[in-house]
């Protein structure tokens, strides 16, 4: 399955293994559910340019019944939304929060998060167009824990920064770390960019590497 932005409008396409083959696009708006997770409702339906949504609910189907879905994996559908779980959507470390509001802008998805404590405005200790900042609440990475978060990541290319979440403490290893006078920590992780191998490697046959 594929995922577009067009415009404001989310676009899936992919296919359904049945008897048969059949391709589908979803056209889909995004908005928050009430416990926190994002809701990807499908307005439009088609199977072969041909618009199914409404043939789907005449015959007493939906998506639910259409898709395979995992809740554990970070995605369970209800009627024709798809309910997407931040929390277990991506591989740990795990981000724990609450989506208030989420909004497609400049050909991206912006999720706000909201704790329900409403604190100052935040300001990271190091200036930098592209960075990671996490204030407050338990923060662990590694065998290292830190209470009252105040942990600001940056990467070393300026204005763009590659955060792999997965492979983070290959980055983390290659850099430095320095305290602020606040008891604070901002790591300088190596972009992730650093640790891909040349396109002319990768556009190589395997048996040549």
């Amino acid at each position: 399955m594929s995922v577009t932005i067009d415009d404001n409008r989310l676009i899936q396409k992919g296919t359904i293994h049945r008897q048969i083959d059949l391709p589908f696009e979803i056209e889909a708006s995004l908005s928050a559910t009430e416990d926190g997770n994002i809701r990807v409702h499908a307005d439009k339906i088609r199977a072969g340019h041909i618009p199914v949504k409404g043939l789907l609910h005449f015959l007493g189907d939906d998506l639910a019944k259409l898709v395979k879905h995992n809740a554990e994996r970070g995605m369970k559908i209800v009627g024709d939304d798809i309910i997407l779980i931040p929390r277990t959507l991506t591989p740990p470390p795990h981000l724990e929060g609450r989506v208030t509001r989420v909004s497609i802008a400049g050909g991206k998805i912006i999720q706000f998060f909201d704790s329900g404590r409403h604190t100052a405005a935040l300001s990271p200790p190091f200036r930098s167009a592209a960075y990671i900042y996490h204030r407050g609440g338990i923060l662990q990475f590694g065998k290292l824990t830190m209470h009252d978060a105040d942990l600001e990541i940056v990467g070393d290319r300026p204005g763009v920064f590659e955060f792999f979440q997965r492979e983070y403490q290959k980055q983390l290893v290659a850099g430095y770390s320095k305290n602020t006078p606040a008891n604070g920590l901002v790591a300088h992780m190596v972009d992730y960019s650093r640790f891909r191998p040349p396109r002319a490697y990768l556009d190589q046959p395997r048996n040549q590497r």
